[in-house]
């Protein structure tokens, strides 16, 4: 998982209702219960909520080809760059996303 996972679980715990983490590893140990492999716009809609819920924000952390295909790239720490890829294609905003 990421160097996140400690804080991420404990906003699902704190908020169950308004927070998930979602992991995709591409050789995931036995008994992995989240995303294997790629990503895929079809495993994004069975896990997203859907781009038109008002007050989402969706984090997207990995491998510079992994942004690429899903956000795009950020420009820096601080700049986000445009929003592209498989969430530009399923309806996302750039407000909507925050690329680590």
């Amino acid at each position: 998982t990421s160097c996140c996972a400690k804080e991420f679980e404990h906003l699902e715990n704190t908020y169950p209702r308004r927070f998930r983490a979602f992991y995709t590893l591409d050789k995931p140990p036995k008994n992995w219960a989240q995303g294997t492999g790629f990503i895929t716009k079809e495993l994004l809609k069975t896990v997203l909520p859907e781009p038109k819920t008002e007050n989402i924000k969706i984090f997207v952390c990995g491998p510079p080809a992994m942004y690429k295909a899903i956000s795009g790239q950020k420009v820096s720490p601080k700049d986000q760059g445009e929003l592209s890829g498989i969430l530009k294609e399923l309806g996302y905003s750039k407000e909507q996303v925050y690329k680590f």
